[in-house]
């Protein structure tokens, strides 16, 4: 009949994960940020030194990757999102001298 049979495990791993993904901006915490700094740092030193806190601080970029999340966009990509931010941050300071 065309049906697809899948054990109970398979089920509740789905059904975890689907709940995990939307709720994942709810679980991204300062720690969590802090690990991904610590990421960031060893893959590009300069880019994190730059972008924490010169350019914005932990608080500013954790709500930036919630946002992200909410928006279900991956963060797995650190460097492309940090230069994001670094780049765009000194835009909008430009407007307000």
């Amino acid at each position: 009949m065309g049906y697809t049979v899948v054990d109970a495990s398979t089920v509740v791993a789905t059904h975890l994960n689907q709940v995990l993904q939307k709720h994942a901006h709810e679980l991204l915490g300062h720690e969590e940020v802090q690990k991904w700094l610590d990421q960031l740092e060893k893959v590009s030193p300069k880019l994190a030194e730059e972008l924490v806190p010169t350019t914005v601080s932990i608080s500013l970029l954790l709500k930036v990757l919630q946002n992200l999340l909410k928006e279900e966009v991956p963060i797995r990509d650190m460097r492309s999102i940090a230069e994001a931010v670094v780049n765009v941050h000194p835009k909008s300071q430009d407007r307000n001298y």
